[in-house]
């Protein structure tokens, strides 16, 4: 039998724990992007007194309207006309969902025209972004 000290191995750098945790950042800071973004375009959205929460769904394609009446999809800047190219370009206009968030001191006209747009070129699911107004406690 040998007795002693058995000879250490350097095992050096791991790498792929470091890539995972670069991915996994990477996605963290993508959501939170996407997120932070959606809520500088539309300040102030109005109040329902109804509704019901829709979670996302494929297909799903969030329109934002500022308050200067700018129509923006992401990024970019969007008129209708480049909106509805936009659209079309997505896929299937059947199949794809519409969720409009607009700004409550937005001009009616403004999200009209949208909702126009998205019918001429056949979309029908649009669902409208609203904040869910505070239930009122009955007093005695």
């Amino acid at each position: 039998m040998k007795f002693g000290e058995t000879p250490r191995r350097d095992i050096g750098l791991q790498v792929a724990p470091i890539a995972d945790i670069v991915f996994l950042l990477l996605i963290f800071f993508m959501l939170v992007t996407t997120v932070k973004q959606s809520a500088e375009y539309v300040q102030d959205l109005p109040r329902a007194t109804e509704g019901k929460e829709i979670l996302g769904r494929a297909g799903e394609v969030t329109v934002n309207i500022a308050q200067d009446g700018e129509i923006i999809i992401g990024k970019t800047i969007h008129q209708i006309t480049t909106l509805q190219g936009y659209l079309e370009s997505l896929g299937e206009p059947s199949l794809l969902y519409v969720y409009l968030r607009g700004d409550k001191e937005v001009e009616w006209d403004r999200i009209r025209d949208v909702i126009k747009a998205c019918a001429e070129i056949g979309i029908a699911n649009i669902s409208f972004g609203v904040y869910q107004k505070e239930k009122e406690v009955a007093s005695k």
